[in-house]
């Protein structure tokens, strides 16, 4: 069963254009983070709000689509990549494998639904830059050594990133 809430687009726009977050923004019309951006891809298709409205929100990152995710392939790392926290570059975890939604990362402490600035660093694979997205937490276990190993789901990453973690995967599959 289907059930879909009716927001006021006019209201929506209104807290958009007011600086709202997206916490705010999720909270206030009780929004998943996939229900805001559905309502945000539909204010675009009928040109409520423009892209750039949305550039400015997001000045670093668009959302990319599942049928360009799905261009992602699944496979466990030959070697692991660096990653961290945007917000703390020195607590490093290591990126295990990289699937269509996501990647798993060993060494990060985390909790389901939590959503993370994360930071890749494939500098030792290869001359590509950092790969700077945002991910929520799909699962997390505790191992008994005390080391967290949790899923990710990538839900915002920049053009260049996704086109950067690409070619990461490409190389990856090569070896």
């Amino acid at each position: 069963m289907d059930l879909k809430r009716e927001i006021e687009a006019k209201d929506l726009i209104f807290d958009i254009r007011t600086g709202m977050t997206d916490a705010q923004l999720m909270e206030k019309y009780r929004l998943t983070y996939k229900g805001l951006r559905s309502a945000l891809k539909k204010l675009l298709n009928v040109q409520a709000i423009s892209p750039e409205e949305l550039y400015e929100r997001f000045p670093l990152y668009e959302v990319i689509t599942a049928e360009d995710m799905k261009e992602l392939v699944k496979g466990p790392l030959a070697m692991p990549l660096p990653v961290y926290e945007s917000n703390d570059p020195d607590g490093k975890g290591q990126v295990r494998n990289i699937s269509e939604q996501g990647v798993g990362i060993r060494g990060l402490a985390s909790k389901v639904g939590e959503t993370k600035h994360l930071v890749l660093d494939p500098t030792e694979l290869a001359s590509i830059d950092l790969i700077s997205f945002y991910a929520q937490c799909r699962w997390v276990k505790k191992k008994s050594s005390g080391e967290y190993v949790a899923g990710f789901e990538i839900i915002r990453i920049s053009r260049e990133g996704f086109q950067d973690l690409k070619k990461i995967i490409r190389l990856l599959e090569s070896k």
